[in-house]
């Protein structure tokens, strides 16, 4: 148990040192929308969701070409919680509604995740 108490004494203590700059309150202010962002991302199949769309707007039927064995219902379930989570936004354009990324934090999110594990990034 010496080890986890020693462990918590210097997170407290990295904490309270941050917090004297204020990086601490600040990521106290966000951890919850960071949070719900992570959540709506956990999902392999949301996340084939966002990275179809960093290329542009897509309609329902075109996301479901990047999502493997997935149903148009499906499709539509996924992306009712990512734009819960303010993850995408949506636009009706005639008879079609067209997804998008809503936030251009998780555009790069997604960019750098697709950089580093479907490219050549190193392991």
């Amino acid at each position: 148990m010496g080890c986890v108490h020693e462990e918590r004494e210097q997170i407290a203590e990295y904490v309270h040192e941050e917090s004297q700059d204020g990086f601490a309150h600040d990521l106290e202010a966000h951890a919850e929308e960071v949070a719900a962002i992570f959540k709506a991302l956990s999902s392999h199949k949301r996340l084939l969701i966002v990275c179809s769309l960093l290329d542009g707007p897509r309609s329902v039927a075109h996301i479901a070409e990047y999502v493997p064995g997935i149903s148009l219902p499906a499709v539509s379930q996924h992306l009712s919680a990512l734009k819960a989570a303010d993850v995408l936004s949506c636009e009706k354009r005639g008879q079609h509604v067209l997804y998008s990324l809503a936030d251009v934090r998780v555009k790069r999110l997604i960019e750098q995740v697709r950089r580093d594990f479907c490219g050549e990034g190193e392991r």
